[in-house]
């Protein structure tokens, strides 16, 4: 594991030494792993490919997006905003390239709106946001539909790890009072 010189000396059988080799260096070059660590949305190829790499090696990260996904920036050992960086290889080293989608929730049916918090334009795969559907008065929320499934509870939080999902709520009308009683 490091570098050295190595000599040798030849004894005869009486112990009394011979001629002596030329020394020779051994030089160990260390290598060091590189490790895509990116949780969904696209992938990250290497250039040269993955592997490990000789210490102080430039690899050339880049980040290609799924349909429905954009690139938003490079996490761990890697930094930036464009989806080509570069790292030096002078130790072990974990990337991430983090991608993110819209999501667009939308009314399907009846009077009521829907919220998101947090509201982002781009979502990080994996992140959460929790979908609320808000009626106006005299509905009342009734399901959600699509990406979320057919699910009636609200609010819902809402794992994002699909690309552009399609969201719907949909809202009833709540029944008119009854008349007032009288004896």
């Amino acid at each position: 594991s490091k570098s050295m010189t190595i000599r040798a000396v030849a004894y005869d059988i009486d112990s009394i030494p011979s001629p002596e080799a030329d020394p020779v260096s051994i030089i160990v070059l260390p290598t060091y792993p590189l490790t895509d660590t990116t949780p969904g949305g696209g992938t990250v190829t290497f250039n040269p490919p993955a592997g490990t790499y000789l210490s102080n090696t430039v690899v050339t990260l880049t980040a290609s997006n799924a349909p429905g996904w954009t690139f938003l920036r490079w996490a761990g050992d890697a930094s930036g905003t464009t989806p080509v960086t570069t790292v030096t290889m002078n130790g072990g080293r974990s990337v991430q390239a983090i991608f993110g989608t819209a999501i667009g929730p939308s009314v399907a049916a009846g009077n009521g709106s829907v919220s998101n918090n947090p509201s982002l334009s781009l979502y990080p795969y994996g992140s959460i946001t929790r979908l609320m559907g808000l009626p106006q008065a005299g509905s009342f929320f009734r399901y959600w539909n699509g990406a979320t499934g057919s699910n009636t509870v609200s609010p819902l939080d809402f794992p994002v790890t699909n690309g552009n999902p399609t969201i719907t709520a949909t809202f009833g009308v709540l029944p008119p009072p009854p008349p007032p009683f009288t004896p």
